[in-house]
């Protein structure tokens, strides 16, 4: 069943609900039944340049412009969380109420949501880099080493090298 005619990317949010970024840059949340081109739907956000929707919850981290945020469903109306700004990349982890994010001056920052909201430097001269949890993460630096990153909130992060020539 065809669901929709101009998507760039979607991502499902539960059985019902997908979100989709149009090829016009905007980011909307469908809702079911499907059936209908296009379907019912909501607008959330414009000129979103990436997303990542959190299975199983009711949130989404949307790159516009180079600005980070989450944003809780259901579209309208929105309550935009500002989470960093010259975002490179991205990863929300657990509930999406936290995650990783690396700018373009190569640091890479750990961010918990809500009403304490924190942005902790976890590492520098980052290229890349994929999180497991809040307290594991593979970094490639920018001298092609590989780094397994533990997090400690506060404390220093703990870093412990693997390969010296990855990149």
């Amino acid at each position: 069943m065809q669901v929709d005619s101009t998507v760039k990317a979607f991502d499902a949010f539960n059985s019902d609900s997908l979100f989709i970024l149009g090829t016009d840059g905007n980011l909307w949340e469908a809702q079911g039944p499907f059936g209908n081109v296009p379907p019912a739907r909501q607008l959330g956000a414009e000129n979103v340049r990436a997303f990542l929707g959190v299975a199983g919850y009711p949130l989404v981290w949307a790159l516009s412009a180079g600005i980070l945020f989450s944003d809780s469903t259901p579209f309208p109306p929105t309550t935009f969380q500002a989470i960093g700004e010259h975002v490179l990349a991205f990863q929300p982890i657990e509930s999406g109420a936290q995650g990783f994010f690396l700018t373009s001056d190569g640091v890479l920052y750990q961010w918990y949501g809500g009403p304490q909201q924190s942005t902790l430097v976890v590492d520098t001269d980052v290229m890349e880099f994929s999180a497991t949890d809040g307290g594991n993460v593979l970094v490639l630096k920018t001298d092609g080493s590989l780094w397994w990153d533990q997090p400690q909130g506060l404390n220093p992060t703990k870093q412990t090298l693997i390969d010296t020539n990855v990149a």
